[in-house]
């Protein structure tokens, strides 16, 4: 694979993430393509973000939530995210940012907000993108040249990767809601002078500009950072998806609407995987991806561990068949 990727020049490790349907073999085309790239010289971080994570039983290793070296040269760490402790910390961000934003509401329930959150649509989306962000900045603070991030089952993984697009969307039309709020606001001041808020002994002066309103400041954070993670998902440069699939009916249809669905939101693929193939005549769709393809042929028993994945390198570096 001549195209294998380098650490950017801006100091930004290159970002791979699998996407397939359950059950494919995309952790072990992670930890496969990770231990190989680390064998080349590369500095790799390898993450789990599958709530059911194997990246361990793979390699192998035990894992916990901090990176481990798993090679002897420490070239390749490895995690498995507790997906529990990061939605705690999203509901936790969450709670801060309404605590702070709407104390003089002495009326509101922060515990009832809470749980209603928690079982809100799209928050365990909203926490899984706030993993693979922390995961880029941790991978880019141990100077790492590629993270590869082992994602959930298709469903979960594209919304997430749909996130920052559509957010950016709803930013944009809560902001705009905003201010026509603070414009209202901002006549009644003229009228009736400056509005304020009683919090205990404090009185609140009620924000009629963008600049010093912290629900606009809150929006437009987010919007930053929802933009942010949008580019880095869309540049070819620095992102790219590892498509896999097995050679049957099911997983080829489910990878068809994937891809699909990458393309509406502009995420890059990077290659296809074709797991477990049979020898070629069972996939006559391989070689009609506009992607570089590879064959990794099934193996009985299962390959596990380090020097399994090694012997897995040269189906997806080379494309041997």
């Amino acid at each position: 694979m001549s195209e294998t990727p380098g650490r950017l020049a801006a100091g930004q490790p290159y970002l791979l993430m699998t996407l397939g349907k359950g059950g494919t073999g995309k952790t072990t085309v992670a930890a496969s393509l990770a231990v190989a790239l680390a064998e080349r010289g590369f500095s790799v971080v390898a993450a789990s973000i599958d709530p059911a994570h194997n990246l361990g039983d793979v390699l192998d290793v035990k894992l916990g939530p901090d990176p481990q070296p798993v090679d002897a040269a420490g070239r390749l760490q490895a995690l498995e995210v507790d997906t529990d402790r990061a939605l705690e910390r999203f509901l936790q961000r969450q709670a801060d940012e309404v605590r702070g934003a709407y104390r003089y509401l002495q009326a509101l329930n922060l515990d009832g907000y809470l749980q209603t959150l928690r079982y809100s649509p799209g928050v365990e989306e909203h926490a899984t993108l706030e993993e693979m962000s922390r995961l880029l900045d941790l991978a880019q603070a141990r100077c790492a040249d590629v993270l590869i991030i082992d994602t959930p089952p298709t469903g979960l993984t594209l919304r997430v990767l749909s996130l920052p697009t559509v957010s950016v969307r709803w930013a944009d039309h809560l902001a705009a809601v905003r201010r026509a709020l603070l414009e209202r606001r901002f006549v009644l001041e003229q009228v009736l002078g400056p509005q304020h808020a009683r919090v205990g002994e404090a009185e609140l002066h009620l924000a009629t500009r963008e600049d010093n309103d912290p629900i606009s400041q809150i929006l437009k954070s987010y919007r930053q950072s929802m933009e942010t993670l949008r580019r880095r998902l869309q540049d070819v440069h620095t992102c790219g998806v590892l498509a896999v699939k097995n050679p049957d009916r099911l997983s080829t249809f489910e990878t068809a609407r994937a891809l699909d669905g990458l393309a509406a939101f502009g995420v890059p693929v990077a290659m296809m995987v074709v797991n477990k193939a049979a020898g070629g005549e069972q996939e006559p769709d391989v070689e009609a991806y506009p992607y570089p393809t590879r064959k990794i042929p099934a193996f009985s028993p299962e390959p596990i561990g380090f020097e399994a994945m090694r012997s897995l390198a040269p189906f997806l570096l080379e494309g041997a068949r």
